[in-house]
């Protein structure tokens, strides 16, 4: 039955602190992705206008882009083939990385500078790489499997929610269109 599977996924959640930890990195670490995929294109054209760069190699960037996430997730599991135990230490340490680049990001001299914010958003792309495999092997190690795709689905709900507000708050003119 749905209702029972809900309610024993919801328990299961609330009893376990680890279960916890684990839906809630992912909903803010995701979220914070998914903002940044609705929002990098629009920043960069921006920081371009301001720099007198009339045409952006929108294709070149992301596939720089992807080439950083393919190298975060070399990284990682390199990191990770020569000591288990340092993995969640260096996705600490990754995760504060992202976390200064995309606060950097809010500088005017960077967010006028569109090499910067290139620069920038490539090494979050790295870290984004390090962290998906990462957090694929917590879940799997934490979350019990027959309710592993329910959690992650409960951990999606806050995950949007952020993402929506923001989103909205942004076409709104809530926050600074300027970025």
């Amino acid at each position: 039955d749905i209702n029972v599977l809900q309610q024993s996924t919801f328990g299961i959640v609330c009893k376990d602190v680890n279960i916890l930890l684990v839906g809630a990195t992912q909903s803010f670490f995701d979220s914070a992705v998914y903002v940044f995929v609705l929002l990098w294109s629009s920043m960069l054209r921006q920081a371009s206008v301001r720099s007198g760069i009339e045409r952006v190699p929108f294709g070149q960037i992301f596939s720089a882009y992807m080439m950083s996430l393919m190298i975060g997730s070399c990284v990682q599991d390199m990191i990770s083939r020569i000591s288990r135990k340092y993995v969640l230490l260096c996705l600490s340490v990754f995760m504060i990385l992202a976390a200064a680049c995309l606060s950097l990001c809010t500088l005017q001299s960077v967010k006028s500078n569109p090499i910067s914010l290139v620069l920038l958003f490539s090494i979050f792309e790295f870290v984004v790489g390090v962290y998906k495999p990462v957090l694929t092997n917590i879940r799997s190690v934490v979350i019990p499997c027959h309710v592993r795709s329910a959690i992650m689905s409960l951990c999606r709900v806050p995950l949007n929610l952020k993402v929506i507000l923001t989103y909205s708050a942004f076409s709104a003119g809530l926050c600074d269109q300027d970025f």
